[in-house]
This record gives structure tokens, C-alpha cells and sequence, in this order.
């Protein structure tokens, strides 16, 4: 499979592509050599998710930049929220309960 997508930031994509972009210069990035990514990307597209190549990176771009925005405001809530009431073992119980949820979503 050979994929040529333009991008905005290079730097932004980059790590997204981490071990499928054979080439990522200026504004593009091509994607090369599996299989199994070019079978998902295209069942995505057939199935009505996203309209090209290009609106799913896009998707994709969007969805790391709001989880790294996410990794590095959660940590200043926290520290922001004051100390806890709660004892350690309570926290980490809580926080297996809602991953539990998430998986089971």
C-alpha cells in the first residue's frame, strides 16, 4: 500500500506514524508496506466512518493532540484539587473501576 497524505505540522505527525511512515518530508507523509493498516483504513472508508485517506488522518491527528492536551492537563487538576481525603488503596480501586467501565464500553 502506498498512501500520500498532506499534513499541516510535520512534527505533529510523526510520532502518530511511528513505524508505518517510510517518508515524512514537507507536507507529506507516505505510507507503505502493511497490509493489515491498509485493510482497516479502507474497510474504515467503505463503511462510511470517514469520506478519504485523508479525513481519517485527520481524525487521527486530532484524537492524539486532544490526548496529549488531556495527559497534561489531567496531572494540573490534581495538583490543583489540593490533597485527598482518600487513602492510597481507595484511589487505585476507584481508578481499576473506571478502566473496567471503559473497556466495557
Amino acid at each position: 500500500m502506498r498512501v500520500s497524505v498532506e499534513i499541516e505540522d510535520v512534527a505533529d505527525i510523526r510520532g502518530l506514524f511511528s513505524g508505518y511512515a517510510n517518508h515524512v518530508t514537507g507536507r507529506n507523509a507516505v505510507l507503505a508496506g502493511c497490509d493489515k493498516l491498509k485493510k482497516r483504513l479502507l474497510a474504515r472508508i467503505e463503511r462510511g466512518h470517514y469520506a478519504n485517506v485523508g479525513d481519517y488522518v485527520r481524525d487521527l491527528v486530532r484524537k492524539d493532540l486532544e490526548r496529549r492536551e488531556r495527559l497534561v492537563a489531567e496531572p494540573k487538576k490534581g495538583e490543583a484539587s489540593g490533597l485527598s481525603s482518600r487513602r492510597v488503596p481507595e484511589i487505585f480501586a476507584t481508578v481499576r473501576r473506571a478502566a473496567k467501565a471503559r473497556r466495557n464500553d
